[in-house]
């Protein structure tokens, strides 16, 4: 298994977790337009991917024959404040861009809203997160 992602927190927690569990986990910093080769899962967690940016098609071509992405994101994203963070949300590939860019070859398997509490941390409060997950077949 690897697991990549831009933060060192992110990467040092995951890797603290696997080795709770007893797991064996590659775990990466890096850029996602770093990695390369194919994986059966692909999983994309809030993930600041720009439309125009080529990344997401490389997200995509990460996915092998058969394998699965997941894609989760806010849906109720505080425009204002993530601009005044330095992001534009309607600059970032959402929930609704998925089926729509994925293309021939994919089949949707699951494309829902859903509610969560985040009870700890920067993020304690209610979210409601996109959630698709596709087939490259």
């Amino acid at each position: 298994m690897t697991a990549v992602d831009v933060s060192r927190v992110a990467v040092d927690r995951g890797r603290a977790r696997a080795e709770r569990l007893g797991l064996t986990v590659d775990r990466q910093v890096a850029d996602v337009a770093q990695v390369e080769g194919r994986f059966d899962l692909v999983i994309a967690f809030c993930p600041v991917l720009h439309t125009d940016s080529g990344v997401w098609e490389h997200v995509l071509d990460r996915v092998a024959p058969g394998g699965t992405l997941l894609f989760v994101h806010h849906l109720d994203v505080d425009r204002e404040r993530a601009r005044a963070h330095g992001f534009d949300p309607d600059a970032l590939v959402a929930p609704a861009d998925v089926p729509a860019t994925v293309g021939a070859g994919w089949r949707i398997e699951v494309d829902e809203a859903v509610d969560r509490e985040v009870i700890e941390g920067a993020g304690a409060h209610d979210h409601r997160d996109g959630i698709v997950r596709a087939r490259f077949l």
